[in-house]
Formats: C-alpha cells, sequence, structure tokens
C-alpha cells in the first residue's frame, strides 16, 4: 500500500469519528481508558430535556445534565465539583461542591478556603438529610442552624441582618448572655412581646457614664411633672384581629425624660425610675404629714 493511500485512509477514519461526535446525543467522559481524560478550557452543555415534571430530576437520572456516579459506602464522600488554580498551591483546592453518603441519607457540602496552602479549610454551608441547612455546623437540628464559636459585642455575632439603613445582629454574648444589638437607635415590634422568665436591662455602673443623682428637689419636680400626665385607654392600630384594650400614657402628652429619641415611644426602664423617683418624693411628704400630725396629737394632749 502506497504512502498516500494510508493518509487518505487515515483521514476518511479521522472525518468520520468527528462527524459521529457531531452527530451524538450523549457523550460520556469516564475516568478509566481509553475515555477522553484530560483537561478542557470551556465545556459547554446544551441540554433541550426540559420537563414540568420535578420527578424527573428528583426520582430518576435520564434527563440529569451533570451526573456524578459513584458507588455506595456508608459515610463516604463522593466525588464532587471543586475549583484549584495554576498558581499558589495548585494541588490545593479553593473551593468544592460535594456529597456524603449515611445510612439515613445524603448531605451536601459546600466548602471554602481561607488558607491556600491547607486547601478548604470550612464547612461553609451544610444541607442534612432532612433539608435542614448548616452555617458553621455539620449538623443543623433545625430549617436553618447557625454555629459561631465567636463572642462579642453588637458587632461581632454568629447571625448579622443588614439594610441600607443599618444592621442588627444576633448571638452570644458570653457564657450567661444572649445578645441581641443593633446599629439603629431602637428596636421596634409591631405585636406584642412576651417572656417567661422577664426582660432586664443592664444597670451597673460599669456600663454606664456622666452619672449624676438626683436632688431632693428634682425629685419632687418629678412628682409634679407625673402628676400632669393623663392616663388613657386605647388600642393599637396594628392589632386589627385584637380587641385588647391597652392603658397608658401617650407619648405626645408625656415628659421627653421618658421618652425615646425621635419622641415616640416610651423608655420603660426610664418610665419606671420616673415613677418611682415620684414615689421618693411622695413618701417624703407623707413622712412629713405624719411628723406634723404626731406634733399636733402631742399638743392636744398637753
Amino acid at each position: 500500500m502506497s504512502r498516500s493511500l494510508k493518509r487518505i485512509i487515515l483521514a476518511s477514519c479521522f472525518l468520520f469519528f468527528c462527524l459521529n461526535c457531531a452527530l451524538a446525543e450523549d457523550i460520556t467522559i469516564t475516568t478509566y481508558y481509553p475515555s477522553p481524560y484530560g483537561s478542557y478550557k470551556n465545556l459547554n452543555i446544551y441540554n433541550q430535556d426540559e420537563t414540568g415534571d420535578q420527578t424527573q430530576f428528583t426520582q430518576g437520572v435520564t434527563l440529569a445534565g451533570i451526573l456524578i456516579t459513584t458507588d455506595y459506602s456508608n459515610l463516604a464522600y463522593t466525588p464532587g465539583i471543586f475549583w484549584s488554580t495554576q498558581n499558589n498551591n495548585s494541588t490545593k483546592p479553593k473551593a468544592g461542591i460535594y456529597m456524603q453518603e449515611t445510612n439515613s441519607g445524603t448531605r451536601l457540602y459546600f466548602g471554602t478556603s481561607d488558607n491556600y496552602a491547607t486547601g478548604i479549610t470550612n464547612n461553609a454551608i451544610v444541607v442534612k438529610e432532612n433539608g435542614y441547612v448548616g452555617i458553621g455546623t455539620t449538623n443543623p437540628t433545625s430549617n436553618f442552624h447557625i454555629y459561631d464559636s465567636t463572642v462579642g459585642d453588637y458587632t461581632n455575632n454568629a447571625l448579622r441582618v443588614e439594610t441600607p439603613y443599618g444592621y442588627a445582629t444576633f448571638g452570644s454574648l458570653n457564657g450567661g448572655w444572649f445578645h441581641m444589638g443593633t446599629s439603629l437607635p431602637q428596636f421596634y415590634f409591631n405585636n406584642p412581646c412576651q417572656a417567661l422568665v422577664g426582660f432586664s436591662t443592664y444597670s451597673s455602673r460599669d456600663k454606664k457614664q456622666d452619672i449624676r443623682h438626683l436632688t431632693v428637689q428634682e425629685e419632687d419636680k418629678v412628682l409634679e411633672s407625673l402628676l400632669k400626665i393623663q392616663m388613657a385607654n386605647y388600642r393599637y392600630k396594628d392589632e386589627r384581629f385584637s380587641e385588647k384594650v391597652h392603658l397608658g400614657v401617650i407619648a405626645e402628652e408625656s415628659p421627653d425624660q421618658i421618652l425615646t429619641t425621635d419622641k415616640k415611644a416610651v423608655e420603660m426602664m426610664d418610665y419606671i425610675s420616673y415613677a418611682v423617683a415620684a414615689i421618693k418624693s411622695q413618701q417624703r411628704q407623707i413622712r412629713q404629714l405624719q411628723q406634723k400630725v404626731k406634733e399636733l396629737e402631742s399638743r392636744s394632749k398637753s
């Protein structure tokens, strides 16, 4: 056979192979010889097998866009999708999505890295067999479970919710306190809140500054001011489905000392303290009257 004829036959075989690949609906890439194992710059998948039946994907694999098949072993982690870089510790993964098989179902892991020399350093998100989502924990026990070993003030907590107006944080302040904090001047609850044990306000000297005690004259003025406050019955507009009638004050008719910064709500601790100052003043007046009564009784007996 001449060299020219060999070249023609080889070229014909190559063209026939390319035509078959172009016409094929499915191309399977496996990791065993002689499949085309290697590196690909771009992998584009076009699949027209759309369906309105979700069970085609949840209970079958024939329409799967990308299907990773392995053998089952309890507590084994399966191959997944991972990212790496050609430089900066190229043999270490930078992020990944992979699965763990258990006797009760599967878990999905989303991992990232904060140390390229180590590889994936955390399980950022874990989706449990029952659909529970965990952040910072591989064993979520509720629909959305966040674990963070960090404790701190309102700027550093496990959960942070932020809007253009400010943020709120939730987490552990220390071993004895749960912390809710906000960068805004106040919290707002549109419905009544109930506590099984009760609410308390930090009152330690360590947490306060510019401390100045009221004089007797100032407490007397508090009593005079308190006597001018009108009590009212009312219902809140937001309580559309409640017939509850409340008893309290109207902010616009109350002294500034018991109101919030925007003067739309009452500071309960200030309100109580205001009443305590008034009671002290009133008690002094009662004692003075009692003393006068004793003096009058003593004079009447002599």
